[in-house]
């Protein structure tokens, strides 16, 4: 939600962009959201199969899938991080993609 309300915030100012632009910049965010949901609920499904074996194919409990969202925390701070750098760093006037790129980059948890 932060990244949602902080990019017309952030680059209307610092990039100049009218409504349309700012639009465009929430493309990253909702493509990578897409693959992110994808790749986040295979990788819990391995991750609860694999436990299961683990167990002598016993299923885990459900609350077993939390132990993944412990990356995703952590990867969604560094996100937000490098986002608020990237943004500090571009020059004034001048549209730099990277904050939005490298920000939807990092995998989503479950």
């Amino acid at each position: 939600m932060l990244i949602t309300v902080e990019i017309p915030q952030l680059f209307v100012p610092k990039f100049g962009f009218n409504p349309e632009q700012i639009g465009l910049q929430f493309l990253g965010l909702i493509i990578g959201s897409v693959i992110g949901e994808q790749l986040a609920g295979r990788g819990s499904d391995l991750f609860m199969n694999w436990r299961a074996k683990k167990n002598g194919d016993q299923a885990p409990q459900p609350e077993f899938r939390l132990w993944l969202s412990y990356g995703g925390f952590l990867l969604a701070m560094v996100g937000l991080l490098v986002f608020g750098i990237r943004t500090e760093q571009a020059t004034q006037g001048h549209w730099n993609i990277t904050p939005v790129v490298r920000y939807t980059q990092l995998p989503l948890t479950p």
